[in-house]
Order: structure tokens, then sequence, then C-alpha cells
């Protein structure tokens, strides 16, 4: 009988251990940590967390004896056991990322491409609307005076943008900032296609590049390269009209 109940007791101990370990990021119980990010994992509170956390697509579980301020969470939910205590400023964007199968995934396979068709699209109209607007002869100038250094800037620019973009988009300050440099990229490409366009048959030549463009890793390869060639181009338009005018504004001896 007392084999039996030993058996019993460390079963339910290695359970009730075992709970914690369930969630990818543990803050036991009498630790204190600073802060948390994390990005794609659940997270359980036993202890303190004196902030901020941080969470990007996982959950939030604060223990019963459990206290976490400042908390972030995007595309998760937030859990407060009995006792469990929250402070400071809350912030919860969406909710859990559904369980996607079956049809559910093919269903958002299907709405992603539709959605990425629609702004290729946008970012075609945009571009041949400019190019029909107003000649590009100054931004073609300034690729052709240095196409090899305006390729590697614009490239760099852009790389160095999304990585920008990225890391304020972790935070809820700098959510707008990402969204002006997410327009400037987007900019960026409009600007690479329009001077892409010309080159190009008049209608043949532009479906072909639509359809092209619709296609997700060929598409995205060739928007990259419109973003580096407008970004460089840009760069160095904006470099040399600087530069002209210091030498207007030196004066003559």
């Amino acid at each position: 009988m007392s084999r039996r109940l030993t058996i019993v007791l460390v079963g339910t101990a290695a359970l009730v251990l075992a709970g914690p370990a369930l969630a990818n990021v543990h803050v036991p119980r009498g630790t204190t940590v600073n802060e948390i990010r994390v990005l794609g994992q659940d997270v359980r509170v036993d202890g303190r967390a004196r902030g901020p956390v941080l969470i990007v697509g996982g959950n939030l579980t604060v223990g019963p004896t459990g206290q976490a301020s400042d908390v972030t969470v995007i595309g998760g939910s937030i859990r407060t056991a009995p006792g469990g205590r929250l402070g400071g400023d809350v912030f919860q964007f969406g909710g859990e990322i559904p369980d996607l199968s079956g049809w559910r995934l093919a269903a958002a396979v299907g709405g992603a491409v539709i959605i990425r068709a629609l702004l290729v699209w946008l970012l075609v109209a945009a571009a041949r609307a400019l190019a029909a607007a107003r000649p590009l002869d100054g931004l073609s100038a300034a690729i052709a005076s240095g196409p090899a250094r305006a390729l590697v800037t614009g490239a760099l620019a852009a790389l160095g943008g999304v990585a920008l973009v990225a890391l304020l988009a972790l935070t809820v300050v700098g959510i707008p900032v990402a969204l002006m440099l997410l327009g400037l990229l987007l900019v960026g490409v409009v600007l690479g296609l329009a001077l892409a366009l010309p080159a190009l048959p008049h209608k043949t030549g532009r479906r072909t590049l639509l359809l092209w463009l619709a296609i997700p890793a060929i598409g995205d390869t060739l928007l990259a390269l419109a973003a580096a060639v407008g970004v460089g181009g840009g760069l160095r338009a904006l470099g040399t009209g600087r530069r002209s005018e210091a030498r207007l504004s030196l004066p003559r001896i």
C-alpha cells in the first residue's frame, strides 16, 4: 500500500513540476528578471518580470505568484491566474494564431496570394502613373553616372531599412516610424519600376512584367531589385543635387 502511495505521489509531483516546463520561457517563483523579449514562444511568469515584457507570436501566462509589468503581446493571449498581477501598461494586439490546416490553410494561402497580387498591381499602376506624369531623366542620369555604386548603395539601404522596420515594429512607440520607413521603401520600389517601364514594349512587356511580379519567388526578387535601383538612384540624385547647390553657393574669387 505504501509503495503504491509513493508511486502516486511521485507521479503527481512530476506532473505538477513539469507543468511550468510546458512554456518555452519560464520565470520560476522567487526569480526576478528585468525584461523579456520573445519571438514565437510562450512565456510563463511565476516570479517577477519588471518589464518591459514583449512577446510576438506567443502567449503570456502569469502564475499565482507571478508579477509582470509593461506587457506587450502581439499575436497572442494574456492569461492571469488568481493571485497573479499585471502592472504598468498592458497592450495586446490580435489574438492567438489559429491552427491552420486543411481548407483553412488553403484559404489562408489563397488570400495571401490574392493580397500580394493586388499590392503588385497597385505598385505597377503607381509606377506607370509616375512615369507618365513626369520624366525621370535626372534619376536616370544619376544612376547612369555610377550604376554599380547606385545598385550597391540601394541594396544596402533597402536591407537596412527592412531590418530597421522589423526592429521598430517590435515596440509600440516605433510602429509609426516603421510604417513611415516602409512607405519610403515602397516609394523606392515604385521609382525602380518607373525606370524600367519605358524600356519595355507598351502593352505586351508591361503585362509580362506584371505576370512575373505576381509569381511569389521570382516577383519578390524583381521587387527587391526595383527597390535597390529606386532607393540607390534616389540617394545618388539627392547627393548630386546637394553637391550642385553647394557649388552654386560658393563665392567667386
